[in-house]
């Protein structure tokens, strides 16, 4: 039997940085869900697993739930075996059971895992999250029956992945935590998961990632992400396919080193330089993420600076400017003669014994910063 398995599409995913754009990104999302079920019929998939985060339970509509059952119809007869997740966790308000789905749609509804036949010695195990937190391990206590061929289908965290996946994301939970070693004892021959937005694969458990840009930074990761095929032998043997990509949105990452020195045009002109660079200047349609990194003098205005960025490259479908890694550079020499509380405290911070020579120019810059009353305070 040939399955196809998506994971972490999230629907209705709020994209806060990118404005009214933000509504573009979530219509591609749609877009990407129904290009993974036109692949899986186009490859001959006999079935799709659906391993949570289909959409987020604190903003879909009716109308997500309208589309999710056309496009999942469109797979019927055969079946759509959905286990969900954390984001998309099963209850009684939840789209799952408010939504009239086809016959050919299964939902697992309850944490202990529970068997669905797929054809005959084909059985894959489901299990799903009922709140938005749990920290059960879905795979401790199973033992699936000797005889034919099981999987296993639910959303959690593989521990000895979670580091890979705290690089993209230090803020990503363990969520329904378990370990390699816990498929092999419940008698499953292979584990589809979600949860890592970092597509993996092992011998015993495939992640396939979100099929669709979420975060900036993606981009940067060479691994493909989107819909897995795989083949279930009824030896038990499960081939596994590198994960096709059914991306719609293009998401761009472009570091802008600055000279201390710059004024603003300056600035704009090493941006579009750097975008060209990394884009080949093919910016058409693109979500852009623009961090500007270094040092700048302390007097620099960065009113508009964004807006000026984003008129410079009007094609993009959004642009954000990220200042994080942007250091303010204080001119205190201007300020030791004066007779003001802002010159006392420059006096002060620089007779300080404790502080490194580094962290004195940060106190500086961001203490004149507010003083003066400025709302641009770097770090």
């Amino acid at each position: 039997m040939r399955v196809a398995v998506i994971a972490d599409i999230h629907l209705d995913t709020r994209f806060a940085k990118l404005g009214r754009a933000a509504a573009l990104r979530r219509e591609n999302l749609r877009k990407t869900l129904e290009r993974a079920v036109a692949l899986a019929n186009e490859k001959g998939a006999d079935a799709l697993l659906v391993a949570g985060d289909l959409y987020e339970q604190e903003r879909f509509s009716a109308d997500t739930g309208r589309f999710l059952a056309r496009v999942f119809e469109s797979f019927s007869p055969r079946p759509v075996v959905i286990a969900p997740g954390n984001h998309d966790w099963w209850g009684p308000e939840s789209l799952y059971a408010l939504t009239p789905w086809e016959k050919n749609v299964h939902i697992f509804d309850a944490s202990q895992p529970m068997p669905f036949q797929l054809e005959d010695g084909l059985w894959v195990w489901g299990a799903a999250h009922v709140a938005s937190r749990t920290d059960k391990n879905f795979l401790e206590g199973l033992k699936v029956p000797s005889s034919g061929v099981h999987i296993g289908l639910f959303h959690g965290s593989e521990m000895s992945r979670l580091s890979n996946e705290r690089a993209d994301d230090s803020n990503k939970f363990a969520h329904a935590p378990f370990r390699e070693a816990d498929i092999e004892r419940a008698g499953l021959a292979h584990l589809f998961a979600g949860h890592y937005h970092r597509a993996s694969q092992s011998p015993l458990c495939t992640y396939p990632g979100n099929p669709d840009p979420l975060t900036f930074g993606e981009d940067r990761d060479i691994n493909p992400r989107g819909v897995v095929l795989a083949e279930i032998h009824q030896s038990g043997e499960v081939e596994v396919q590198a994960p096709h990509d059914v991306s719609v949105s293009r998401v761009l990452s472009v570091d802008v080193q600055i000279q201390e020195d710059s004024d603003k045009s300056q600035l704009l002109d090493a941006v579009i330089r750097c975008v060209d660079d990394t884009t080949g200047g093919r910016v058409d349609g693109s979500y852009i993420k623009i961090s500007l990194v270094g040092r700048v003098r302390g007097d620099f205005d960065f009113d508009s600076l964004d807006v000026l960025i984003a008129s410079q490259l009007d094609s993009a479908a959004a642009v954000v400017v990220d200042t994080e890694q942007l250091t303010r550079c204080a001119d205190y020499a201007d300020y030791l003669e004066e007779v003001s509380v802002r010159g006392e405290f420059v006096r002060a911070v620089l007779r300080s014994s404790e502080l490194e020579e580094s962290i004195k120019q940060k106190v500086i810059s961001v203490g004149i910063a507010a003083l003066e009353g400025r709302n641009d305070l770097l770090q």
